[in-house]
């Protein structure tokens, strides 16, 4: 009898648990459904280089491999920043477009993210909110300063709405919230640099 209360009692957790889980998604969601116009990958590409900023600022790395789905024009080398306070996040966001022939920068700090954005000059920007030292509101109308026009991605676990609208009007291209999805993400940056090769 005591077995049967403990698998009713472990049933009835994941339930919840299952349930919980939808509403929260279905939640954010509706929280960053601002225009999601993604664009899907072209043509190929055959090498990576990816650019590891961790205590000193452009400390650089490179590796080659062959890899498909990403638009590629031979003009054209993109390049991506990725700023963001959690090393596994970037971690996870540098492989997955160094994967692709991207060349991917990545700063730990606003300081570093600037001084990489001011030296490099990437089509794309990915964007933590919550940062140590600098938030991602200063470190956005840093980049600002330096590029009124460059795509902004904002990646936050916190919406604040005063804090997004400040964002919306220094402007971020799209909102994405933590834990969000890697596809959708993936399809949004290709999409923009395939604009930006235009």
């Amino acid at each position: 009898m005591i077995y049967f209360l403990i698998l009713f009692a472990a049933a009835l957790i994941v339930a919840v648990s299952f349930v919980f889980f939808h509403q929260r998604k279905m939640e954010k969601e509706q929280q960053c459904s601002t225009e999601r116009t993604p664009v899907l990958p072209s043509a190929t590409v055959t090498s990576i280089s990816t650019n590891r900023i961790a205590d000193q600022p452009l400390a650089e790395t490179a590796a080659k491999a062959t890899i498909s789905s990403m638009p590629y024009s031979a003009d054209m080398l993109y390049k991506i920043l990725v700023v963001d306070d959690q090393p596994a996040i970037r971690m996870m966001l540098v492989e997955l477009f160094a994967a692709q022939g991207i060349d991917v920068y990545e700063a730990e700090s606003g300081s570093i993210a600037l001084d990489i954005y001011e030296k490099q000059k990437p089509n794309c920007v990915l964007l933590d909110l919550k940062m140590p030292e600098m938030d991602g509101i200063e470190i956005l109308r840093g980049i600002r300063m330096l590029s009124p026009e460059v795509p902004v991605i904002l990646i936050t676990a916190y919406a604040d709405p005063d804090i997004m609208e400040e964002a919306l009007a220094l402007g971020i291209t799209h909102c994405f919230t933590k834990p969000f999805d890697i596809i959708e993400l993936k399809s949004l940056v290709y999409g923009i640099l395939e604009q930006s090769a235009n």
